[in-house]
């Protein structure tokens, strides 16, 4: 993972180049001169934090902060204000700036501010927010929990179910242990967009027994931040027909609102005792499986 990205923001070219000697070894960072570039670059680069001054040509950083809060895209961005004008900055942090540092900068102050601003953006988006791994099949993008995800690779070989419905593929041995193969795009009623060579399977966790998504890509996992998680009980009328009782949230993501779903949910708890019984018959030597013992293999 990368350095966290600092937007620094101020129409002195003295100033920026001694935040940016201060900041260098610990942050990316890039640069505005003025208000209207900074939204611009807050819009194309969404940094980690802002450091804001405040008076400047084109766009005041008073103007940038505004229009920062009201933005639901922006406002989750901390802002700290770096100003030698008092007042307004102690006003500015009333309105909704993280912190207020006085110019002559010290270099710790700052130091010091950003880290509590970046501290306190994890605590809030730990509480309430989601951590989200994002599976796509076919058309179809949907948000997992990366708590409830085990591991993501290729699609291996896969041994057939007998009986259990369509979307049920068979059994991989994953790593030594056999996993029921569960084919999202059957389950969604829609078509893969790849090739099977190309397929990823997703182990996640349900209850006792694991399940293996087989969809056709895997983004990176994102953090979503409180304020841009609707859950379940808040919406009506978003609901995918075979989804029906997976849904855990929407997810105001890069790409748009997304679906949270519960994988857990994705087959019933009758087929999930059945498939824990058939798995573990599956485990034992073949002398001792008998002759109902499943026939996967």
């Amino acid at each position: 993972m990368g350095l966290p990205l600092l937007l620094l923001v101020d129409d002195s070219e003295v100033v920026l180049a001694y935040e940016r000697s201060v900041l260098a070894a610990h942050y990316a960072l890039a640069t505005a001169v003025n208000g209207r570039e900074a939204l611009e670059k807050i819009g194309m680069l969404r940094p980690a934090a802002v450091l804001l001054d405040l008076s400047m040509p084109v766009m005041t950083g008073d103007e940038v902060l505004e229009r920062m809060l009201a933005d639901p895209e922006m406002k989750s961005i901390p802002v700290i204000i770096v100003s030698s004008e008092v007042e307004r900055g102690e006003a500015a942090k009333e309105r909704g700036a993280v912190a207020f540092i006085k110019k002559p900068i010290q270099p710790d102050m700052l130091r010091a501010a950003i880290s509590g601003a970046l501290e306190e953006v994890t605590r809030r988006r730990r509480e309430g927010g989601l951590r989200l791994i994002m599976l796509e099949t076919g058309p179809i993008e949907l948000g997992v929990e990366l708590a409830d995800v085990e591991s993501v690779m290729m699609q291996p070989s896969i041994a057939p179910l007998s009986g259990g419905p369509g979307y049920l593929l068979g059994i991989a041995n994953i790593y030594g242990e056999p996993i029921t193969v569960l084919d999202m795009a059957r389950r969604l009623g829609v078509e893969h967009a790849v090739s099977i060579l190309d397929r990823k399977l997703v182990v996640v966790v349900h209850g006792k027994l694991k399940l293996a998504l087989c969809v056709d890509k895997v983004h990176d996992p994102l953090e979503i931040a409180p304020e841009q998680v609707i859950p379940r009980e808040q919406f009506a009328g978003t609901e995918h027909e075979p989804l029906r009782g997976t849904i855990r949230a929407v997810a105001q993501t890069p790409r748009g609102h997304r679906l949270v779903i519960d994988p857990a949910a994705l087959i019933s708890r009758a087929m999930a005792r059945r498939l824990s019984v058939d798995v573990k018959i599956a485990q034992l030597p073949q002398d001792e499986q008998g002759d109902g013992g499943g026939g996967f293999w």
